[in-house]
């Protein structure tokens, strides 16, 4: 499987394109799991891989920054010498749930670049996309991983609990990173107003809320009681 540059709109780093349309993947695409090599040569296993997201919680449809962190004890390792094709591999971490797939897929472009893995930590950052990878216009196409397109392109994914996991556009002797469990959360309704918000007028200065409890707290000053006693 060939590797490919990605896609701006998609969370991964060097390697084959990914692709995002309005149509189901082609079969010349190759669709990726969470791909690892059956057996891991020693100096890998050393080697240790993490999902680092900057937020775990977040309204479905806006994007999350994160890095794939790789801590390489040993030399420095280029993973393109290691691709039969002599392709640089490609990643890209997405929401995946047990409904939801939305698996990459990386087409057969082919990139030759070196993929340095180097000694210490090797940070790769990406964008994780929060919207589904793939929709359609027709109604009777659709599948839980296949939804009908909004308006404005890839509809957003339902609010839920989902994994932020890793597919390479080949199998590649790295440790498999632990899944990330990232909560997406229903867009605002229009109009609709938080809580916090309820008070109406100007924000409050500082120390503003505080002073209130202190007055709903405390109640009437003794010196207001004692003027109206003598009133």
């Amino acid at each position: 499987m060939a590797g490919a540059a990605c896609s701006p709109s998609t969370s991964s780093h060097v390697g084959g394109r990914l692709s995002t349309s309005t149509t189901q993947p082609t079969t010349t695409s190759t669709p990726t799991t969470e791909a690892t090599a059956t057996t891991i040569p020693p100096a890998f296993a050393q080697m240790t891989v993490q999902i680092t997201l900057s937020a775990t919680r977040t309204v479905a449809g806006s994007p999350i920054k994160g890095d794939l962190v790789i801590a390489n004890p040993g030399p420095a390792v280029n993973l393109t010498h290691l691709e039969p094709s002599g392709c640089m591999p490609g990643f890209a971490v997405y929401l995946t749930n047990g409904t939801i797939s939305n698996a990459p897929a990386f087409t057969a472009d082919c990139t030759s670049g070196a993929f340095v893995i180097a000694h210490g930590t090797t940070t790769l950052p990406f964008s994780l996309s929060t919207t589904y990878g793939a929709c359609t216009s027709e109604s009777a196409e659709t599948t839980p991983s296949f939804p009908l397109c909004s308006p404005s392109g890839m509809p957003p994914f339902p609010p839920g609990i989902y994994r932020a996991t890793i597919g390479w556009s080949d199998v590649v002797p790295l440790p498999q990173p632990r899944p990330v469990a990232v909560t997406l959360v229903a867009p605002p309704t229009p109009g609709a107003h938080s809580p916090e918000y309820a008070l109406s007028g100007p924000p409050l200065s500082k120390g503003g809320p505080a002073l209130i409890r202190a007055v709903l707290e405390t109640g009437p000053h003794p010196e207001d009681e004692d003027s109206e006693s003598e009133n």
